[in-house]
């Protein structure tokens, strides 16, 4: 998923690879992180992307943020990328 913006409803699941990140080049914030003109991922988000990976048999791998990506600041969180 690519976009300035997002808001994560629930868990996302499947087994292929998560990818998300920033259509700019803007800087990425985790779990309540702050910025200027940044990508903000919610602990909530967070917990929606980790909840979505089921068991290890059917884990799906998390990738934040891409090589065009801005910096990547981060409060404190726990995530679990099964």
């Amino acid at each position: 998923m690519t976009a300035d913006s997002v808001t994560l409803n629930g868990d996302w699941t499947g087994t292929g690879i998560r990818a998300i990140s920033p259509f700019s080049p803007i800087g990425i914030q985790l779990a309540g992180a702050t910025g200027i003109s940044s990508f903000q991922l919610s602990q909530t988000a967070l917990a929606h992307l980790s909840a979505g990976g089921g068991s290890t048999a059917t884990s799906a791998p998390v990738i934040i943020g891409d090589g065009l990506s801005g910096p990547i600041t981060a409060d404190s969180f726990t995530f679990n990328d099964h």
